[in-house]
């Protein structure tokens, strides 16, 4: 048998069609994973810098009017507008996270921000000291 572009193919649309998709699928659905026992909180990022040990802390995120003035507040407002619709991204509104950065010199714990706290939680941040 001469095998070409052609009949190969063929023969791949023959293998795909031999398989039903939602069986294909199904076995995907149920892939298993390993566990990761060093996470426990998916709340925050820990990574070395060198000699430091850092950990990134979403403190939680809030959407709000924006982004202008908050961002680009030396540009006019239709320009941002633009922009952001050029980018796919809504003009009026926008989602801001709050990442407090905790930093351990091996001596010293250095936290870089105290996030929103108490009265930030109504709005869905404020989740330092739980997830700290």
């Amino acid at each position: 048998m001469l095998f070409n572009r052609r009949s190969m193919f063929k023969a791949g649309a023959a293998a795909v069609l031999a398989f039903p998709t939602p069986q294909i699928m199904t076995r995907a659905a149920f892939a298993a994973a390993p566990p990761r026992p060093e996470i426990t909180n998916g709340g925050f990022y820990r990574f070395m810098l060198g000699e430091f040990e850092i950990t990134v802390i979403l403190d939680g995120m809030r959407t709000f009017d924006g982004p202008h003035p908050t961002f680009g507040a030396d540009r006019d407002a239709g320009e941002v507008q633009s922009l952001m619709e050029a980018n796919f991204l809504p003009s009026d509104r926008m989602i801001g996270q709050f990442n407090p950065v905790l930093v351990n010199t091996g001596t010293d714990l250095i936290l870089f921000d105290t996030g929103n706290g108490p009265e930030g939680r109504e709005f869905g941040t404020g989740q330092l000291a739980s997830r700290i």
